[in-house]
């Protein structure tokens, strides 16, 4: 008897074990299992992580690129008169051709980075060449403008019709078939709306105006409109056509009093304050032949960049003929032009290259020379009676001209 109750214990006890073996077992099992389930999750975990962070990475950089293109600016160079006096048809002549390359062979590499544009003062003629009262030059002078990288060529201003009505055509076709886009003139049948380019993903107005025509005004006949003439029903009308169909307005002026060097005559400021009050957000003034102030005006929060006049940018106006200097400087503006909103834009910088124009004697030869090239990267041809030139005409213009900064300043900050 006793001996079954002791084999009964031993079994109960032998179950017991048993019945915790497997207990263990199961214990041991569910924690492996929450392990790799642990494991499992994190590595999920780890995986969705990595996924976010790519798309978060993806989505901040495809807004950042969004952000920059929305706000990206560009540059725009602008120059002023180009005239082309008796003499320099006489320089740029070669045999039975022309040739004014050597006019601008410095200026490519100032330029080359952004829109330029710059005042065409002269009209275009297949024979008969002359310089002032009627300019009109040969065509390959546009070609030669084109070389060097100009862009847009304003065609509005007081010699626009030198060459009568057909001058007016010729001057525009010989600017179309180089590729450069004119401003301020049209052809017989054409619109005369205001010419907008798309520029960096942002549509800007070019507009291009004149004071007068000399009083060569009657040649035009019933054609009033071929040339662009300051006139506030049409500026008006030009403006409200920008607003509607661009972002920005962008406005080449010829005005002004010639060999005034304070600038800001009535005329001047009458214009200056139209073109403020009515949301123009760069002026860009041509005709006095010398350079004159620049500035800011501030209205309703935007700042409209304006200059009264560029100067020369190439012209036989020399201090022998004129009695003073101001005729051989010259300025190339780089405006850094960011939008301000949908709808405008402004000028966010501006940085002065002067320019001096060089005139040889034996052979007789004209060039535009950037001063701060001229000074600093030993430039060909460029001696040191050159040099202090230079420099005379940098310290002449820089007296001038104050809303911006010197490039060479700029570049040696």
């Amino acid at each position: 008897m006793r001996n079954r109750k002791l084999i009964l214990l031993f079994i109960v006890i032998s179950l017991f074990i048993l019945g915790c073996k497997k207990t263990d077992e199961k214990v041991l099992d569910t924690e492996v299992e929450a392990k790799v389930e642990t494991k499992s999750n994190e590595e999920l975990r780890s995986r969705y992580e990595k996924m976010y962070s790519s798309f978060y990475d993806a989505y901040n950089l495809s807004k950042k690129v969004e952000f920059e293109k929305k706000n990206r600016g560009f540059k725009l160079y602008v120059a002023g008169d180009i005239m082309f006096h008796s003499p320099q048809l006489d320089a740029a002549k070669k045999n039975d051709t022309y040739d004014f390359s050597d006019s601008f062979k410095y200026i490519g590499d100032v330029i080359k980075d952004g829109l330029s544009i710059a005042n065409l003062e002269t009209t275009i003629a297949d024979s008969g060449f002359m310089g002032y009262p009627l300019f009109r030059t040969p065509k390959i002078a546009v070609k030669n403008l084109k070389d060097v990288g100009f862009d847009i060529l304003a065609l509005a201003n007081n010699h626009a019709l030198d060459g009568n009505k057909d001058g007016i055509r010729r001057t525009k076709e010989a600017v179309l078939e180089n590729g450069i886009t004119p401003l301020g003139s049209y052809f017989m049948d054409e619109k005369t709306d205001p010419v907008i380019l798309d520029v960096e993903g942002r549509k800007i107005a070019f507009l291009n105006y004149t004071y007068g025509l000399n009083g060569l005004d009657g040649w035009l006949g019933g054609d009033k409109h071929l040339i662009n003439v300051l006139d506030e029903e049409k500026v008006l009308h030009d403006i409200n056509y920008a607003k509607e169909n661009a972002n920005g307005i962008i406005v080449m002026v010829h005005w002004g009093t010639e060999y005034i060097i304070n600038g800001n005559d009535k005329m001047q400021e009458k214009w200056l304050n139209f073109f403020a009050e009515n949301g123009v957000d760069v002026v860009l003034g041509s005709h006095p032949h010398v350079i004159e102030p620049d500035g800011f005006i501030e209205k309703d929060g935007h700042r409209m960049y304006y200059i009264f006049s560029l100067g020369n940018f190439i012209s036989n106006q020399r201090r022998e003929y004129m009695d003073q200097p101001y005729g051989e400087d010259g300025v190339i503006l780089e405006l850094n032009i960011k939008p301000y909103d949908n709808k405008r834009v402004y000028a966010a910088e501006v940085f002065y290259h002067p320019t001096w124009v060089k005139r040889t004697r034996n052979p007789l030869k004209y060039e535009i020379v950037p001063v701060y090239e001229g000074l600093n990267n030993n430039l060909e041809g460029i001696n040191e009676a050159d040099k202090a030139k230079l420099v005379e005409s940098k310290d002449r213009t820089l007296s001038i001209l104050k809303a911006g900064l010197y490039v060479g300043d700029r570049i040696n900050e």
